[in-house]
């Protein structure tokens, strides 16, 4: 409960949290968290557009609020009408200085734009959009959390069945995953898992169908970044509720918005599910 306090305190005051166990080096770590608040610009104008047409309903994901950590990447979903090359043009105020550049996404570069992004930019909308006072944009609000099995405020009640998600944290347990015997991927079982929200903020509930596969007294999760790097793995007992197995994994560390990917392992079986974190 005190952490959720700190997290949010900090999140309000576009502030970083960080627990002392995670820190191995104390002086190096708070060194870095103070050079890292200094290297913020708030001052800024981000632009994007097609060859000949233009792009529309954007939206910047950043790790600090409406500040642009200059350590960290910034993430930019939206719509346009046209053609490539695309031309950025990217303005601020930072460290006294005026800056401006300008960066140009070639034709020949490979753009691929994937499912991950496409529900970014959903979840996005929702978010900006789910308390309209607007029939029409609360209309498509519900539509779109229905058709991307992205909850929102107006369809929280409703029961979505998302093919899309998971869930992760720190191994707290400390048990050993080599103790765990995997088997191979059940397609019908992976599908069938359900979590949610997604995109989350704080908290995940995963849903694990009931059968003669998906029994397990301990299962594993690991969280994994789109560079296929571990960022924390977590070992939790599940609670049977009904036909399924319930688990809930409530954030307890810092987490930076985006795309991850979360494996799922237990005794007989393995599900590999993708989520969004949103600040």
């Amino acid at each position: 409960m005190n952490e959720y306090f700190y997290n949010l305190l900090t999140t309000l005051g576009n502030g970083k949290y960080f627990h002392a166990r995670y820190l191995y080096e104390v002086k190096k770590d708070i060194e870095e968290i103070l050079e890292a608040n200094l290297m913020l610009i708030s001052d800024y104008d981000f632009d994007i557009e097609a060859t000949d047409g233009f792009a529309y309903s954007n939206y910047i994901n950043l790790s600090q609020g409406n500040q642009i950590d200059i350590n960290q990447p910034i993430i930019a979903t939206g719509k346009y009408v046209g053609d490539s090359p695309f031309n950025i043009e990217f303005r601020g105020f930072y460290n006294g200085n005026i800056f401006n550049e300008n960066i140009v996404i070639d034709s020949g570069d490979e753009i691929n734009v994937t499912f991950q992004a496409e529900q970014v930019w959903h979840a996005n909308y929702i978010l900006e959009n789910e308390f309209s006072t607007n029939t029409f944009v609360t209309d498509d609000v519900i539509e779109v959390s229905k058709e991307q099995n992205l909850l929102s405020a107006k369809t929280i009640f409703l029961c979505l069945e998302p093919d899309t998600s998971s869930i992760s944290s720190n191994n707290l347990n400390g048990i050993d995953e080599e103790d765990l015997v995997i088997a191979t991927e059940d397609v019908a079982l992976n599908n069938a898992i359900e979590v949610f929200p997604n995109p989350f903020v704080d908290n995940i509930t995963v849903k694990i169908p009931s059968t003669e596969n998906s029994g397990s007294k301990e299962f594993q999760l690991k969280l994994i970044n789109t560079k296929g790097q571990l960022v924390a793995s977590y070992n939790l007992n599940p609670t049977l509720v009904g036909d399924y197995y319930r688990l809930v994994w409530d954030i307890d560390f810092a987490l930076q918005s985006g795309m991850y990917i979360v494996e799922i392992l237990s005794e007989n079986f393995i599900a590999h599910k993708n989520i969004i974190h949103l600040k």
